[in-house]
Order: C-alpha cells, then structure tokens, then sequence
C-alpha cells in the first residue's frame, strides 16, 4: 500500500514538474471560477443546483485537459511507445494518464470546496457523492480519450485533436434529455429546489463512463514495430463497447433529477401574516420580506386590504401551495444574487392564476383576460408604491378589483382564452 502510494505521488510530480498536469489542474480550477463568478451566484445555499453549476465549467475545462493529456503522452512517452502494445498497467503512457488525471480531479474538488464553502447549503441530497464521481469520472475519461490520441498521432497534433474531440463530445452528448447521455452534468440554470438526484440514473451513467474509460485504453499500437498502428482487433473491440454502452444510455428513458414536491419550511411573520420560504433562501428572506411588509402596510391603510392573502409561502417548480388563503411568490435570479425583490412580479405572482386549467393548455390567453390581469397588477402596484404612472388604463375599483382576484384564484374568470 505505501509503496502504491509513493508511486503515485511519483506520477503526479512527474506530471506536474515536467509535464503539463499543472495546466490540467489549473484549466479545471479557472474554469469552476468562472462559472461561481456567473451571473452573480444564484446557486448559493441550493445543493444540487451548486454541484450542476459548477459542471458549466467543463466546457472550458474538458477540452483543455484532452490536449494537455495527449501532449504529454505523445511528448513525453515518445521514446517509450514500442510498450504501449503491453498490458496497460505497464504502459509509459498510463503513467503520465494517471497523473493528469489526478491533477484534475484534486482541481476540480477543489473548485467544488470552495464553492460550497460559499454555497453553505442547509438541505443535503444522499446521492450528491454520486453526481460528484461521475464529474470525476468524466475528468479521467478526457484524459484518457487525449492518452489515446496521443499514443497513437504526433504531439501537437494530438492536442489539437484531442481538445476537438472531447469539445463534439460535450456539443452532442452534454445537453440534458429524457435518455442518459454520458456528459450530462446537469449544466443547470435553473434552480434545483424540489428536485433530488435519480441514484439509478447517476449509477448507469458512471458504469457507461467506466466502459468508456476502458474501451480508451484498449486502443493500443499493435506491435514494437508499428508503434502507432492499432490492429483491427483491438479497433474493433473498443467500438463496440462504446457504442453499445452509449447506445444503451440512450435506449433508457430516465430522469436524472426526480421531483421531491417539498414545500418551504423555513418561516416568519410579516405584520402577523405567516411568510415561507425554503431554507436553501434563508440569506435572501430579510430583503423579501422588507419588501412584502411595506407591500402589506400600503395595503392595510387603503381600500384594497381585502387584496392581501393570509399568508404568503415561496413555490418551487414541484410545488405550490393549494390553499386559495396562501399566495405564492418566487424568488428570481436577480434577488438570489442579491438584487432587490421586484414589487411588480411579487404581486403578479399573487394575483396571477397559473394554477388554472384553462391556462395550461395550447389555446392562447385572451387579450381581454391579459388585459385584466395588468389592470389588477397595476393598480395594486400603485397603491403600494403610490405612483400611478405604470397604470395600465383606469385604476380598478377595490370592489371590481377583489371580484377580479377572486375569479382568478377559483378560477371561474369566463375569458382567459379566445373562443375556438
């Protein structure tokens, strides 16, 4: 075991002193800072949507390491290549392989530490180690597939192809679908709240990645003689296992986030009226609620009081709340990154009846009932912020204005698509 151990410190020096593992770390680190530095970090306190975010950055990452990996191996195991035709364990260029990879591999949990240092999320997943593997794994497949490359094409040659390659691959392979796709990492934009990782789905997907790893390395040069020549036999094998475990990820329709219908938990008052949020958006609440309470004081002292609901509580795109007494609002990109909470969309998102059958079909929504809706919007808003304005026509009377929110919410509104 020690000595297991001090060969494979071995390996990562020799990469990193006279090789080029320093950049593969260092791509992989810059990229997962440049995707924590996106958009203001909305992810932060969210599990699942920090470890998906940081994915992004293997776009930048992967290719990068391809070519850095196969550089070195067609550089530095040049004078070695008539023993790639031997097992791989005793191949020159596993050695260096094993290197990049590590280097890798530590920059990305490094880039991951960091960013859930500052992601401090309250809620745990029991399969995020998962999802955490499989982004190794996939670290190690692009060194292996630029190992490939390099034992086999010229060393500048080989980076290039190699960063080409893996690039297609993440182009083809990387979007989310309904299949499992082997370089589908999440790459999220949209918050994960309410969703948990599909162990089986993460499990499949790093078994294909093994194979794949495997099938890589079984592109070896046939004989000392032929250094780069790799016998048909072996071409052929390493086909067929890629294409039948990519085929079967594609035959298999799986979700790789399954929905968890959690409501928010974490809750206060605003002016006695109950106020959820989920826990992952405690550091934004104070804001929010700031906004909310002088939204419910402006209220109370005028006509309109009987426009606020009993309580309020955060939704998430698995849950909402089904009692008509709770409106639901969300809390946007711009507020997660800090920004201030938007009065317009908080109240479009109490007045607005998307629980509603009639909207959820392909029939267009009514100009009259888009018409209404903004007109309810607007002069709720201009009570609030007592600016008139953004009026969208004449104000609503608080009688026709309380009948409006009250279709809304049962959804008895007679107008909310065009007659067929």
């Amino acid at each position: 075991m020690r000595r297991a151990l001090q060969s494979w410190m071995f390996l990562i020096r020799l990469s990193a002193v006279w090789g080029l593992g320093l950049i593969s770390a260092f791509a992989v680190v810059a990229a997962a800072i440049f995707a924590t530095t996106q958009r203001g970090a909305p992810w932060r306190g969210d599990l699942v949507w920090t470890i998906d975010w940081l994915s992004v950055g293997f776009v930048i990452g992967g290719p990068l390491v391809a070519g850095a990996a196969a550089l070195d191996v067609g550089r530095m195991a040049r004078g070695t290549l008539h023993l790639e035709g031997r097992w791989p364990w005793r191949s020159p260029g596993l050695g260096v392989a094993i290197g990049h990879a590590s280097l890798a591999c530590i920059g990305h949990l490094v880039g991951l530490g960091a960013a859930l240092i500052m992601s401090l999320p309250p809620v745990t997943d029991p399969f995020a180690w998962l999802a955490v593997l499989v982004q190794l794994l996939l670290l190690v497949l692009f060194v292996s597939l630029g190992a490939a490359v390099g034992r086999l094409t010229q060393p500048v040659l080989a980076g290039l192809v190699a960063s080409s390659a893996v690039l297609l691959l993440i182009y083809f392979f990387g979007s989310p679908s309904d299949q499992i796709t082997i370089l589908n990492t999440g790459q999220a934009t949209l918050p994960r709240i309410g969703y948990a990782y599909h162990w089986t789905y993460l499990a499949v997907q790093a078994a294909i990645i093994v194979v794949l790893i495997v099938a890589s390395w079984i592109l070896r040069p046939a004989s000392p003689i032929s250094s780069r020549h790799v016998g048909w036999g072996r071409v052929l094998v390493s086909v067929v296992l890629a294409v039948a475990s990519v085929g079967l990820g594609l035959a298999i329709t799986l979700s790789r986030l399954v929905p968890t219908g959690r409501p928010p938990t974490y809750c206060g008052a605003v002016q006695t009226r109950p106020v959820c949020y989920y826990p992952e958006h405690a550091r934004v609440s104070n804001q929010f609620s700031e906004t909310l309470w002088a939204i419910v004081e402006m209220t109370e002292h005028s006509d309109y009081q009987d426009l606020l609901p009993q309580r309020f509580a955060e939704v998430s795109r698995t849950w909402a709340p089904t009692d008509p007494g709770t409106a639901p609002f969300i809390l946007g990109d711009e507020q997660l990154a800090g920004g201030p909470p938007d009065v317009t969309a908080i109240l479009q998102g109490i007045v607005e009846p998307l629980h509603c059958a009639q909207l959820a079909t392909d029939a267009l929504p009514s100009e009259r009932y888009m018409m209404d809706l903004q007109r309810l919007i607007s002069t709720w808003e201009s009570v609030v912020t007592e600016d008139t304005s953004m009026l969208v026509g004449d104000p609503l009377p608080a009688e026709e204005a309380l009948a409006l929110r009250d279709q809304f919410a049962t959804c008895s509104y007679p107008y909310f698509t065009e007659p067929s």
